[in-house]
């Protein structure tokens, strides 16, 4: 197999053209079909000449001044309108009233669990980057159904669901995209 990335391409040999090509064409004798193109332009600009002759006086000659019409001033005055000079209100004086919704009470609290990991180690550096986004987090040990050993850092105990949403947007602010809410369970 010949190796082309060092050597390039093999040359191939030149062949030799064939008798495919064009036909020189005599020097001295016009194309027929060049007589056939002027023909053409020349029956195209008489016929247009003719048109152009056919149209000049059939059209209808218009008068040389308008007519102009004068209106009538027989209409009311427009009355002048009433302005008033518009001042600025200062915002002290005005007060806006908002009516909220008594909210109900609130049957569990919510957490924020951010991670679950095998490692205590692992869970332990976790809980130190969450502690500084002024947050503080914890670690739960959990065992599977399998036995296996897992670790949960989460956050709170939050009184509303809306509290564990800033912290989680924070969170994801600092790249903790994987931190979700659940209720809280003792």
């Amino acid at each position: 197999m010949a190796d082309y990335a060092k050597k390039g391409r093999p040359k191939q040999p030149v062949k030799a053209r064939s008798g495919r090509g064009k036909k020189a064409q005599p020097q001295g004798t016009p194309r027929p079909r060049l007589w056939f193109m002027l023909f053409l332009v020349l029956l195209v600009a008489g016929a247009f000449g003719y048109f152009l002759l056919y149209i000049e006086g059939s059209a209808a000659k218009q008068p040389s001044k308008p007519k102009v019409l004068i209106a009538k001033k027989t209409q009311k005055p427009i009355p002048k309108a009433n302005i008033k000079t518009w001042q600025y209100e200062k915002l002290n004086e005005k007060s806006v009233d908002v009516e909220f919704k008594e909210q109900s009470a609130v049957k569990k609290p919510y957490r924020l669990q951010c991670a679950s990991v095998q490692s205590l180690q692992h869970a332990q550096s976790l809980k130190a980057e969450i502690a500084f986004q002024n947050q503080e987090a914890f670690i739960k040990k959990v065992t599977s159904k399998n036995n296996s050993i897992w670790y949960q850092i989460y956050l709170g105990p939050f009184k509303r669901k809306r509290d564990a949403e800033v912290v989680r947007h924070k969170l994801q602010r600092a790249n903790f995209n994987d931190c979700k809410i659940y209720f809280w369970q003792g």
